[in-house]
């Protein structure tokens, strides 16, 4: 029971309590959605000589190259270009979108790496024109007109590369005694490996299929042969994976070389894409009922292909499915419940999906309201102690 003379001090401090409250930052069900500033693209390099590579972290030596690193370069007609070096560098953990030439261009280098990079949107996303020793390894390729291209170069290593959606993948023109090891090449439109007047290079342990695809007549291109002396296996026991190939022969390959796998395997692909993401996300329209929907999944597969969205039933064309976030944005319209589903193939016709509930609430109070809110509450508290006062008194 609350004594008469503590009345009114009551009253004000649940005044003051339940104005407190409601200055407390709300926390919703579901995730917050939350926008980071994007990263700043920096400008394209080129390097003439082994005095421009000394610009960059290392020595020049093997053991302590030059190092071009974490470098995000975007729209421009080429990213990285290297030219009439011997000094030893590495290029590696970059993003590059290039325009209207190579992505990452080598000429008359020696003792190049190239590592861990995603690369798009080149005539080439890395040109090698007489160059020697120089290694490419575990980088992502998609979107260019050719994934790697050596030409008239000397025991370039190629491995462990993911070479996908270009128009070839990897192709030795004119070159010698180099080795392509460990790629991933699937989804280009003519050729996986292409070797031109190309001699005494080795070619296994890639997992190869569906280029120069065609669904309608359900045929492949994989490969091309006009060297002399090529090997497409290791000479123990070790050949490529071929999707189209035909178990109890060995794999010929196409083109004047006459050229085959001695020890071809299957290509098989039985796992469905990884699909993940949030599951809800509830959002806050703007004053004009306007809310900006950022819906991001990431999609993990050896052979991705393409991607549908799907909003309230309604869908949408398919995308080629070249990185491994997908972001989807749209601004709507009014309040409610969007369902939004993600669609993921891989080329061997694998598919998963993934489904996200958008929740588009009222905006909350602006600070001005609060205050407004506040100001009521307070005089609505002090009028009822005014009244319990004047009761008391009575």
């Amino acid at each position: 029971m609350i004594h008469n003379h503590l009345q009114p001090t009551v009253a004000v401090a649940i005044a003051i309590l339940m104005t407190m409250s409601l200055l407390v930052p709300r926390v919703q069900g579901g995730s917050v959605l939350s926008s980071h500033p994007s990263t700043a693209a920096d400008s394209q390099i080129l390097i003439l000589d082994d005095s421009g590579l000394a610009q960059w972290p290392g020595s020049g030596t093997e053991e302590n190259p030059y190092v071009i690193a974490g470098l995000t370069i975007n729209g421009h007609d080429f990213c990285i270009t290297v030219m009439n070096t011997r000094a030893h560098f590495i290029i590696r953990d970059c993003t590059l979108i290039g325009g209207r030439t190579a992505v990452i261009e080598l000429c008359n280098v020696t003792g190049g790496v190239i590592s861990n990079n995603t690369i798009q949107l080149g005539t080439a996303g890395i040109q090698i024109t007489n160059s020697t020793d120089v290694t490419v390894d575990s980088n992502r390729i998609a979107v260019c007109g050719t994934g790697v291209w050596a030409i008239s170069s000397l025991r370039s290593t190629i491995r462990k590369n993911q070479i996908h959606h270009n128009t070839q993948g990897i192709v030795l023109d004119n070159c010698n005694e180099s080795s392509v090891v460990g790629d991933w090449l699937f989804g280009n439109s003519r050729y996986g490996v292409a070797l031109y007047n190309a001699h005494h290079n080795q070619i296994y342990d890639n997992s190869i299929g569906w280029n120069g695809y065609s669904e309608a007549g359900d045929s492949e291109t994989n490969a091309y042969d006009s060297g002399t002396y090529n090997l497409w296996d290791d000479g123990k026991g070790t050949g490529n994976r071929w999707h189209d190939w035909t178990p109890g022969n060995e794999y010929d390959i196409p083109g004047p070389a006459s050229s085959s796998d001695r020890a071809p395997r299957q290509l098989v692909d039985d796992t469905p894409p990884e699909v993940s993401g949030q599951r809800e996300i509830i959002i806050e329209a703007n004053d004009s009922g306007l809310a900006k929907i950022i819906v991001t999944w990431t999609v993990h597969d050896h052979f991705p292909k393409r991607y549908r969205v799907i909003v309230n039933g309604a869908i949408f064309a398919p995308a080629v499915l070249v990185n491994d976030t997908v972001r989807y944005r749209v601004v709507r319209h009014g309040l409610g419940e969007v369902n939004i589903t993600i669609l993921v193939e891989d080329w061997e016709g694998n598919s998963s999906h993934h489904t996200v509930m958008v929740v588009v609430v009222p905006p909350a109070p602006s600070l001005d309201q609060w205050a407004i809110m506040a100001g009521s509450l307070a005089t609505m508290a002090g009028v009822a102690g005014i009244v319990l006062l004047m009761k008391r008194r009575s």
